[in-house]
């Protein structure tokens, strides 16, 4: 009996490029949808590498490339081609636009509940302004004893003790944001869990700066020879990462690249 094996092509530098970063993600991600897509991704192109080889290195190729707006063409037209109803994507995209934009302005103002209160507001009225009229018709018609029929208080400064411990949704462990009460209660990631991914992606990239990039290398092996670590700087990393020098060091690296990625795509 013949066994017959199949020998893959070498993989392309375009296409490892984005198969490494479709296998990071789909391991790595907290979303479902992104691991799907990402999973998906990587399906297509492990299949077109096996037999149209050429096919997948010039659409790995283009997809580096590729920008928002010609996204967006191609989606929906491709929508249109498959026959998918796209008539509420538009609004629901501004709608998540909205409470991104909506919730950092409100956090980034700091002060007393009162000025909360009013950040609150006025990018309430920003950037829901139908939503905010009917609030504002809403409370308008409250009766004068609305605090105590909402509150069950009768001073607007007791009111506070709601916001202590008990009166607070459980979070669910990191990452588990369909069990979490607290994003089921917003709607949205919970500020529980919105820091810890903020956390868990800004240590992601300083561990990749210190890691992949030149200088961040760089600053990990110069500390390393500063304690007399006759280590690799890589093998250092676990002892000098915690340092806060080098993560002062590393998280200004991070602000150039981020600036230096910005200037390219606005140019």
């Amino acid at each position: 009996m013949t066994t017959t094996t199949t020998t893959v092509p070498a993989l392309s530098d375009e296409q490892r490029r984005v198969r490494e970063r479709a296998l990071r993600l789909a391991y790595i991600s907290d979303s479902p949808y992104c691991v799907t897509a990402c999973y998906g991704v990587e399906r297509v192109l492990d299949t077109l590498q096996q037999k149209l080889p050429a096919a997948a290195d010039a659409l790995a190729a283009e997809l580096k490339y590729k920008n928002r707006e010609e996204i967006d063409a191609y989606v929906l037209a491709k929508a249109a081609e498959l026959g998918i109803d796209t008539s509420e994507w538009d609004e629901r995209r501004q709608d998540l636009l909205d409470m991104t934009v909506y919730r950092r302005s409100v956090e980034a103002h700091d002060g007393s509940l009162a000025t909360k209160a009013r950040n609150h507001w006025d990018a309430l009225v920003e950037r829901h302004t139908p939503l905010a009229a009917h609030l504002a018709a809403i409370l308008r018609n409250l009766p004068d004893t609305w605090l105590e029929d909402v509150f069950h208080e009768t001073r607007l400064e007791d009111v506070r003790g709601l916001l202590d411990g008990d009166w607070l949704p459980e979070a669910a462990k990191p990452g588990a944001y369909e069990e979490c009460e607290a994003c089921g209660e917003v709607g949205d990631v919970c500020r529980f869990h919105k820091g810890w991914a903020e956390a868990k992606d800004d240590t992601s990239r300083l561990l990749t700066l210190a890691t992949q990039h030149p200088e961040g290398r760089r600053i990990i092996a110069e500390r390393a020879k500063d304690r007399g670590l006759d280590l690799d700087e890589l093998a250092a990393l676990g002892e000098v990462f915690d340092d806060e020098e080098v993560q002062e060091k590393l998280a200004e690296l991070l602000d150039r690249e981020r600036a230096h990625r910005t200037t390219e795509e606005t140019a």
